[in-house]
């Protein structure tokens, strides 16, 4: 049994061009011999031969990719929980904060349901997009810290465990919370790091204080992170001068700042933000 698959258009090269120039290249070659018509089993062949020149790395990377794309389309395929439209209604009624969580995940939502419309991919964009970034922060950082195979084994776990798996890319605060805590570790990693050349102090607080603010709009659990940071600059000797120049503190008033929303919402309404969380 045949499959005709002819490669008129620039479009269809272009993207076969760009995604392997090897598997283009065997593609040329058979529309070439079989004048645009070709079966199956040729077809396999093209898939198998790319598959063989990959990496182990490369072969764990397109496997994470297509569960991103399986994801995707499985989260576009089924409604909206009751959280998740729980949150979308704060979208439709903008607030600086909101009586369980800080206002981002409305924020977010509030663009991109304005852009894309009230459906299932304007209302869960917003978390796809943080958590996948959150993913390749995490390989990255955990790279850096250990080896490849250690942040390929973190990168599944996130992305395959049933918590995060799933949890992580419904429409809820958690998503922008996770961006910002990965984040935050990554930027203060880089900066602490011995062979860190492009990360300045200065650089690294003022990152810091950005991520920390935003992810505090997301969850005030993100404020946990702040003191590991101090305990390992304390406890390590070369960085404890970082503690006598004026970044982390400004970095701390940056944070502060972007909470305004969260403080001046909270104090019209009688604090009840901060009485629900604890």
């Amino acid at each position: 049994m045949s499959l005709l698959y002819t490669l008129h258009g620039a479009s269809s090269r272009g993207f076969i061009a760009t995604v392997s120039p090897t598997v283009y290249d065997r593609v040329l070659t058979i529309y070439s011999d079989k004048v645009g018509v070709y079966t199956v089993r040729e077809i396999s062949t093209v898939i198998a031969d790319y598959w063989k020149q990959r990496t182990t790395s490369q072969k764990v990377l397109i496997l994470f990719i297509l569960t991103l794309f399986f994801r995707a389309f499985f989260s576009l395929s089924i409604g909206l929980i009751d959280d998740e439209a729980y949150h979308w209604s704060w979208a439709k009624s903008l607030q600086l904060s909101y009586f369980d969580h800080p206002g981002m995940i409305a924020w977010l939502e509030a663009i991109t349901t304005s852009l894309f419309g009230d459906n299932q991919l304007g209302v869960r964009l917003p978390g796809y997009l943080c958590f996948t970034a959150a993913i390749v922060l995490m390989y990255k950082l955990t790279k850096d810290l250990f080896d490849e195979w250690a942040a390929i084994f973190v990168g599944a776990v996130m992305l395959w465990s049933p918590f995060w798996g799933f949890g992580g890319y419904v429409a809820s605060p958690e998503p922008p919370f996770a961006l910002a805590f990965v984040g935050a570790a990554y930027v203060f990693w880089q900066g602490v790091r011995e062979d860190s050349e492009r990360w300045t102090v200065k650089k690294t607080w003022l990152w810091l204080g950005v991520i920390m603010g935003l992810g505090l709009n997301s969850k005030f659990i993100t404020a946990l992170i702040a003191p590991g940071f101090g305990l390992y600059l304390l406890s390590t000797p070369s960085r404890r001068k970082d503690l006598l120049s004026p970044w982390p503190w400004v970095g701390f008033l940056i944070a502060t700042v972007l909470c305004t929303p969260i403080f001046w919402w909270n104090h019209l309404h009688d604090w009840p933000g901060f009485r629900y969380q604890f």
